[in-house]
């Protein structure tokens, strides 16, 4: 009996190692996870956004805006006036060209590269600042999307919203 409780001890105790190595990280940069839990509120904050992304960030934020949306996923209340907002998300994006050879041809190999497509791919970048401090709260980046800028703003706002859930369990 003496050496089954001491298999079972050993058993509980490398489960329970276990289960603290398997925990959820954040897939984002949290630098204060207690204010990151208290903000109730935020606003994109358009004017750091660059003019040719500001139609497709509002497309996407009228789009998503909804209980079946990405945003309305997220425990915060989309304001307006950033004055009025708990936090501030900055976007920015990174574009760049992947080529796709026209038939799919490998590239490099007479026409192939002559008939190559240029698609454009980009990966959002998301910052939250406490709004009354501007002290970082959190930052991400998003998965490269190619074809779509709008698309590619889905990312950091679902690992925003994985990330919350971890934080907050």
């Amino acid at each position: 009996m003496k050496i089954n409780l001491q298999v079972l001890a050993f058993f509980v105790i490398l489960v329970t190692l276990a289960g603290l190595s398997f925990a959820k990280k954040p897939l984002g940069e949290v630098a204060d996870p207690g204010a990151l839990l208290k903000v109730q509120s935020y606003c994109v904050d358009m004017d750091k956004v660059e003019i040719s992304a500001v139609p497709d960030v509002r497309k996407f934020l009228d789009k998503q805006n909804s209980p079946k949306g990405v945003l309305g996923k997220l425990p915060w209340k989309l304001v307006d006036n950033c004055a009025q907002a708990d936090a501030v998300v900055s976007l920015k994006f990174e574009n760049s060209f992947k080529v796709t050879p026209a038939g799919g041809s490998a590239l490099g190999t007479g026409t192939a590269a002559l008939n190559s497509v240029p698609e454009p791919t980009y990966t959002a970048f998301m910052l939250v600042t406490d709004r009354t401090s501007q002290k970082p709260l959190y930052k991400v980046t998003g998965e490269s999307v190619t074809g779509n800028r709008m698309r590619s703003i889905n990312s950091p706002f679902s690992k925003l919203i994985h990330d919350l859930k971890t934080l907050s369990q």
